[in-house]
Parts: C-alpha cells; structure tokens; sequence
C-alpha cells in the first residue's frame, strides 16, 4: 500500500537523488515494525518514527498515521499464534489469490468464524438440496 505511492516518487526526475535516498530508508524504517514477533520491539519501532514525524515528508507521515490508528490489527499476528503473518496459507489452500477485502477478514478469528458460517448456510441452503 505505501509502495504504490513511494515508488512513482522514486521515478521521478523532478525528486534529487537525496531525497529519493531518505524515502527509501523511510520507507524501509516502515517495514521494519513489522519484521520482528516481538510486540513490545515493534511499538518501540513505532514510536521511534513516530518522534521523527515532524522531519518525514507528508507521503510518509499519513502512512504511519495510519498504522498507528491499526496498530492492533496489524500486529494480531504478533500477539496470537494462531495468526498467520500473510494470507499465504490461505492462499495456498484455495489455490487462488484473494482480493484485498477477503484477505482481511482472514486476519481476524470472529472474521474467519463469520466467513465459515455463512460459506455453511450457502452449502445447507443451496448445494446440500442437490446432493
């Protein structure tokens, strides 16, 4: 998501090469909250470039913003270990990548549960008359 507004930036020929090099070591600080399963090093990280926010340029600012109002979501994987990082699991049990709605409520036990009782009552109510 942060990629597809950093990248065309990098591009550009109207950006200096500086400050190509300062998003992309912003844009990797970013990444790497999320590289740990540690949660306590991951707000740490967090909070570090949350500090920072008034030197980081606004395409980056809104970002972290934004992780920082999700931050629970985001790091559900951290806290539970029954949540998987990546829908890639997944993915590869239904041999087909997902769109980006489906794939969220994966993220979650009350959205899986959810997902399976209603995929349950589509099979009761259309395909079990056929069988």
């Amino acid at each position: 998501m942060i990629g597809k507004e950093i990248f065309p930036k990098l591009r550009s020929k109207f950006i200096s090469n500086t400050n190509k090099i300062r998003l992309c070591i912003l844009f990797t600080e970013i990444k790497e909250v999320f590289r740990t399963f540690d949660i306590n090093i991951a707000i740490e990280r967090l909070n570090r470039l949350i500090e920072k926010s008034n030197e980081i340029p606004r395409v980056i600012n809104k970002f972290i913003q934004k992780i920082e109002d999700d931050f629970e979501r985001l790091t559900l994987f951290m806290r539970d270990g029954f949540v998987s990082r990546t829908t890639n699991p997944i993915e590869n049990y239904y041999r087909t990548t997902m769109p980006d709605s489906i794939k969220r409520i994966f993220k979650t036990t009350h959205g899986v549960l959810n997902y399976l009782d209603i995929r349950r009552n589509y099979w009761i109510d259309n395909i079990s008359k056929n069988i």
